[in-house]
């Protein structure tokens, strides 16, 4: 039911992802982000003054709660009078990775639980 908690996401790998929503970004680095209970979490960070995204991948027995965070994501997206993470690609194919994903804009601000 988990993924491994420290499962390498290639910085290849990253890119061929990115190719799809934002083929003008080049990945400089991925990172683990720390929290992810459900999912397997990494910040996708480009070479150039870009805002970094969030990559999280998700084990086929949570694939449902994957589909939950898309549908409330878009149900929110311009709703709200704070900012709310929108989604640049959600794919259950597990082409590339293996695994289910999400691909996200990062919120700036900082890690409230440890």
């Amino acid at each position: 039911m988990t993924i491994p908690p420290y499962l390498q996401v290639p910085v290849a790998t990253a890119q061929a992802i990115v190719d799809g929503v934002l083929p003008d970004r080049t990945v400089a680095a991925v990172s683990k982000i720390h929290g992810g209970e459900i999912a397997a979490t990494y910040e996708v960070a480009f070479g150039d003054a870009e805002q970094p995204i969030v990559l999280k991948m998700y084990p086929d027995s949570l694939h449902w709660k994957m589909q939950k965070e898309v549908a409330v994501a878009s149900l929110i997206q311009g709703r709200l009078s704070v900012p709310a993470p929108r989604i640049l690609l959600a794919d259950d194919s597990k082409r590339g990775l293996g695994l289910n994903f999400i691909l996200m804009t990062k919120l700036a601000g900082s890690i409230l639980g440890g």
